[in-house]
């Protein structure tokens, strides 16, 4: 029998840490599962198509022209049919006359910008792309993380108010235990109409404002719907980690990331831009006309001179906006980084003066509430105490939760 009830409370605690879930768990579920991390799988996506998309270069596909042409010179007409065919360097041209079945063009050539063997517009838009890539990695680490913070406050905050319901139902039952003495004694005569009323008016107010709570408490458990996040069962207290001082130093990390990328790129492309406008075109072509039996070989010069460059011009006040910009962030991150180590202080602090607070309140209800069974204090002064100690209660939690749920915060201001 004694084996049995070992068993059975074996189960019971077992079932119980089934069916409990923590702080760090509900992060992992929603870095897994939740629809923020699948909108960032294919914002990355995006890229590697792109990057695909450019390997192809001039590659990618066969091109096909086929014009039918009616058309009269000096009195005689002519109905043509003219196809020409890319494919990267090479093309085809193929001309005929419908009406004299004859062909007029048949030639197969290459041609190429010799510019873009050193450096082409594809080397510049790979380079651009993966840049890009990184910068969006940055942007969904930013993104997943602000939901990481969002969910540790409801998840805080649905501790909060667990807390407020447990202070809250012990507090109820000290008050429906006033209020039906004082019932008794109101009956047979010992206590005032006025302490009646005030004794079953509390203990109404609790009830009602427990209702309320769980009602509360219910929103927030539907509110962990939007990260996905999986829940059956209790919800463990915040832990509170030890944190150690280069964690704040860590804050604006990313924000200053992504724009040290950002400034790449406009290098990048003003590299590209200087090249282009730096360089002329040399298009280099050679063909053979099976018709004529000859190879024609060419290059062609082309450049732009005495022009405004406007695009580069734009590419280097962007990349002064820049500089400026990370400046500006930096002294922002640096800014953040004080302030919340302010707030660490001052959340600790909050800690132990909320809990001085409650022990004092503690002790005061406790000397009331003996004066009050004693007939030396009145109903009203004695409720002034326990309602006082129900606030310090609830405050105290409040204060554990915001300190512990700090601490997990500090790792995602990245």
């Amino acid at each position: 029998m004694k084996n049995t009830k070992i068993k059975l409370l074996f189960l019971i605690l077992t079932s119980m840490n089934l069916y409990s879930i923590d702080l760090e768990n509900a992060i992992t579920q929603l870095e897994n599962q939740s629809y923020t991390a699948e909108k960032n799988k294919l914002n990355l996506d995006y890229y590697e198509i792109n990057r695909a998309l450019i390997d192809k270069g001039e590659w990618n596909g066969l091109t096909l022209n086929v014009d039918n042409k009616y058309y009269d010179t000096v009195g005689k007409s002519h109905y043509g049919l003219s196809t020409q065919a890319e494919y990267g360097i090479f093309n085809y041209r193929f001309d005929y006359d419908t009406l004299d079945s004859k062909v007029i063009e048949n030639r197969i050539g290459i041609s190429k910008d010799l510019k873009e063997l050193y450096y082409s517009q594809y080397d510049s838009q790979r380079i651009i792309n993966d840049l890009s890539l990184e910068s969006q990695k940055v942007t969904n680490q930013q993104t997943l993380e602000a939901q990481i913070i969002n969910l540790i406050d409801l998840y805080k905050n649905y501790k909060n108010k667990e807390k407020e319901i447990e202070v809250e139902e012990k507090t109820l039952v000290v008050k429906e235990r006033d209020y039906k003495i004082i019932k008794r004694k109101y009956e047979v005569g010992t206590a005032s109409e006025y302490d009646h009323i005030s004794s079953r008016v509390e203990y109404e107010k609790s009830l009602l404002g427990l209702d309320n709570m769980k009602r509360e408490l219910l929103v927030l458990t539907e509110n962990f719907k939007v990260y996905n996040v999986i829940l059956d069962g209790k919800f463990d207290d915040i832990r509170k980690r030890d944190l150690e001082k280069d964690e704040f130093y860590n804050i604006g990390v990313t924000d200053l990331k992504n724009i040290k990328l950002t400034e790449k790129v406009n290098v990048e492309k003003l590299r590209r831009e200087k090249y282009v406008n730096s360089m002329p075109e040399l298009n280099a072509e050679m063909s053979y006309s099976f018709e004529n039996d000859e190879v024609i070989v060419g290059l062609g010069v082309k450049k732009t001179l005495f022009n405004y460059k406007g695009e580069y011009e734009q590419i280097k006040n962007e990349l002064k906006k820049n500089q400026v910009d990370y400046l500006d962030t930096k002294a922002t991150v640096e800014n953040k980084i004080k302030e919340n180590m302010i707030q660490y202080t001052t959340l600790q602090t909050n800690e132990l003066i909320t809990q001085k607070e409650l022990e004092v309140r503690k002790k005061d209800y406790e000397v009331y509430n003996k004066k009050y069974e004693l007939g030396m204090s009145n109903y009203s002064d004695y409720l002034e105490r326990l309602n006082a100690l129900d606030l310090a209660a609830r405050e105290y939690e409040k204060a554990k939760n915001e300190l512990a749920s700090f601490t997990y915060k500090i790792k995602y201001m990245n």
